[in-house]
């Protein structure tokens, strides 16, 4: 598959159909992300009460600009659209406009089994306890596209939300 433009053919991507659209390539791939931190567990406070935690810290994908290529031959351009890596003629090759924002969530849970009522477990779950929001991607081809630079729907990251649970094992 081919993220960065959405082509979601399982091994067909028009990489090499043209030789144009190898140029610039190199480069850190749509999905590098160059630093991940995860931390999570969980820890009894008495036998009817846990808490747990789950933290993620990950640096940005790269930044293309995804144009028509600029090249010799003009049927590429006419094919493939915005598939090189050439933004408004100027060759600009993979990764080389920075990254996207760094993401960062932390989760809590807790949970209270009491003793009084075997099998029963009430658990209450925050996720993304600081609410931060952003978008984990971004339109990334150029020519011809207003929304270049825009985050893409549904990339966003989810608010805060509590979830609350009651389970009964028997």
């Amino acid at each position: 598959v081919k993220s960065d433009i959405g082509q979601d053919d399982a091994g067909i991507s028009q990489d090499f159909d043209h030789p144009g659209l190898t140029e610039g390539a190199t480069g850190p791939l749509p999905n590098d992300r160059r630093h991940t931190i995860k931390l999570f567990g969980a820890y009894d406070l008495t036998p009817e009460w846990t808490i747990g935690g789950n933290f993620m810290m990950q640096t940005g994908r790269p930044r293309n600009c995804l144009g028509v290529y600029a090249g010799t031959i003009a049927d590429a351009s006419v094919a493939y659209g915005n598939a090189s890596f050439y933004c408004d003629g100027v060759f600009t090759p993979r990764g080389a406009l920075g990254r996207n924002a760094t993401k960062t969530q932390l989760d809590l849970q807790v949970a209270y089994r009491p003793a009084k009522f075997k099998g029963l477990t009430l658990k209450a779950d925050i996720f993304n306890v600081f609410n931060q929001r952003g978008f984990t991607a971004i339109n990334e081809t150029f020519d011809s596209d207003p929304t270049y630079g825009q985050p893409i729907a549904g990339t966003a990251t989810a608010p805060r939300r509590v979830r609350l649970s009651a389970n009964y094992s028997f």
